[in-house]
């Protein structure tokens, strides 16, 4: 055990973020990634997760992250801002820090108001924040769910709105799970609960419309967590509010550096952000790695 644990931290996980315009997303998805670009960050002691874009401008790309230091080894919120014409992380600040582990800072736009319902697990429950982009603070507003849900969107539809979302003890398996989302009290109530063929029920990101379709990023989880996004379309029966869901297509890891997973995908002002994970030194990384599984059996 001894012998691992100098080796350990040459076999460190690291996620990065990649972007492209949403014109391009069907070429991305077509297995065309030229328009692809990857942020630039030099920092080793931590690194990003779980895009969720906040606005975008000329000149910035402000999004809401996971961000996770190898010291704490837990994760918090961050607002991150990337230069738009070099990809260069220009600034983060924590805008969520909680004794347990947060990740996938699902943003509602309601009125005027940014609510983020984050991945919180850990804590037992699912739970409503306030963002004040001016102040960078997050105020709790209330408990949506008293399960401990993994990775929540919303998806909306005609007068309705709906929370869809895998759930522990097996937040990686077959089981999705459908609530009614009441907007106005932000509490969801179960509905039903879809099966699938294969551990693709976790969500990779908010659904989203193309060609006058509704589409769901699902994280295909056959072998490990987040190995790489399957698209779904959503269809929805509206007599009885039944959904169905249909793979369309699929992006798995395609950058030598970041070659182990892919596990989140979303689209806002007409800007895509993809998360892959690699290994925090892609060359030697790959040969602790094969050395540590060895000495682990």
């Amino acid at each position: 055990m001894n012998l691992l644990q100098p080796l350990r931290s040459l076999n460190r996980n690291r996620w990065n973020l990649a972007f492209f315009e949403e014109t391009s997303l069907k070429s991305v998805l077509s297995g065309d990634y030229s328009s692809v670009k990857w942020m630039h960050y030099a920092d080793k002691t931590r690194w990003y997760a779980d895009p969720f874009i906040l606005r975008v401008t000329e000149d910035e790309i402000v999004l809401l992250v996971e961000e996770l230091s190898y010291q704490i080894n837990r994760g918090r919120l961050a607002k991150i801002v990337v230069d738009r014409r070099t990809f260069k992380l220009l600034s983060m600040k924590i805008v969520l820090n909680l004794p347990t582990h947060l990740s996938f800072p699902m943003i509602l736009r309601k009125d005027e108001n940014i609510i983020v319902i984050p991945e919180n697990s850990a804590s037992g429950k699912s739970s409503a924040y306030r963002y004040d982009e001016k102040t960078d603070e997050m105020q709790f507003i209330g408990v949506v769910c008293e399960q401990p849900l993994t990775d929540a969107t919303i998806l909306e539809y005609g007068d309705n709105s709906y929370i869809i979302a895998t759930s522990l003890p097996n937040p990686n398996g077959n089981k999705l799970q459908i609530f009614e989302f009441d907007n106005d009290r932000l509490k969801a109530q179960p509905l039903y609960d879809i099966t699938f063929d294969s551990t693709v029920a976790r969500n990779a990101g908010s659904p989203f419309k193309m060609d006058g379709k509704i589409y769901r990023p699902a994280q295909d989880c056959s072998g490990e967590y987040g190995k790489g996004v399957i698209i779904q379309e959503i269809g929805i029966d509206t007599k009885t509010s039944r959904m169905s869901f249909k793979d369309a297509a699929s992006i798995y890891p395609f950058n030598y550096n970041y070659h182990l997973g892919l596990h989140t995908l979303n689209i806002h002002d007409g800007m895509c952000v993809i998360d892959a994970r690699g290994l925090l030194y892609p060359h030697i990384g790959r040969i602790v790695r094969p050395i540590i599984n060895s000495l682990r059996r």
